[in-house]
């Protein structure tokens, strides 16, 4: 087991996707898991049964993380029930993809609510349930889109929002050891992903070295990492669980074949005349 037996955990927006795999992966590691939604009470409750299937503690709970009151009320209800808060995880989050001259000012701000603000409502109340303890560890969910892309102008700008904000808290929250990090997933297998058309899929999937989108567990796998005392010793760092799509100008398997980079002749020891 990675975590500490008593871990309790909570993973914001885990009726779904990543925040879903979160949850069972954390629960797996020996946590006990509070999973958070909003609107999905059905998938909230699938992610508790598969837990608790396995064997493991769950309870679900509702709130909207972009309401200052339900995000106060959740955490009371965790200090109550469990006395204790050792890893949150911000996974919540939202996106109205339009062209940026398209997009209304109520279209940014509610992403913004639920991506940036509802960050720091959460981590707010988790950082003083830690303190009290003298330890714990936030793990903040980013995006590669924070480098840019079209129309996506308004879920970037709250992803990168919600980088800078982790990594100024990470400053401010070590003395009391209270970790902060950042896990900024590239393509993700999900439901939300899988309606993207063809063309685009194959255009994110050149851009990206290992040439595959990711499954939900492979990103939940790190976020348990840093969620462990196996990584006691890094806060305020930006984990790129991209597939390397992060790096620029990568040469993908898809990129390969199309240029007949696969062939080792054209190699830098041919260029050389080796």
């Amino acid at each position: 087991m990675l975590l500490e037996p008593g871990t309790v955990a909570l993973v914001t927006g885990a009726s779904k996707g990543i925040g879903a795999a979160c949850a069972i992966d954390l629960a797996a590691e020996g946590a006990t898991v509070v999973v958070n939604y909003h609107g999905d009470a059905q998938g909230a409750a699938q992610t508790v049964a598969t837990i608790e299937a396995a064997g493991g503690r769950a309870v679900a709970i509702q709130a909207d993380v972009a309401d200052e009151a339900a995000v106060k009320d959740m955490f009371a209800r965790v200090r109550r029930e469990f006395g204790r808060l050792d890893v949150l995880v911000n996974n919540a989050g939202r996106s109205i993809d339009k062209a940026m001259p398209m997009l209304s000012r109520d279209d940014f701000e509610n992403v913004m609510a639920t991506n940036a603000t509802g960050v720091f409502l959460c981590c707010r109340e988790a950082a003083r349930l830690m303190s009290m303890a003298g330890r714990g560890s936030i793990v903040n969910i980013s995006s590669i889109s924070t480098h840019g892309g079209p129309v996506v102008s308004n879920y970037a700008a709250s992803k990168a929002a919600v980088t800078a904000f982790s990594k100024s808290i990470a400053a401010e929250l070590a003395i009391r050891n209270v970790r902060v990090n950042v896990v900024s997933p590239g393509y993700v297998e999900t439901k939300l992903t899988s309606v993207m058309h063809p063309s685009a899929r194959r255009v994110v999937l050149d851009r990206t070295a290992l040439n595959r989108s990711a499954r939900p567990e492979e990103i939940a796998h790190v976020v348990t990492f840093l969620a462990s005392d196996k990584a006691s010793f890094i806060t305020g760092a930006v984990i790129d669980a991209d597939g390397g799509a992060s790096i620029g100008q990568v040469i993908s398997p898809g990129r390969a074949r199309n240029e007949g980079l696969d062939d080792d002749r054209s190699g830098p020891r041919a260029a050389r005349g080796a």
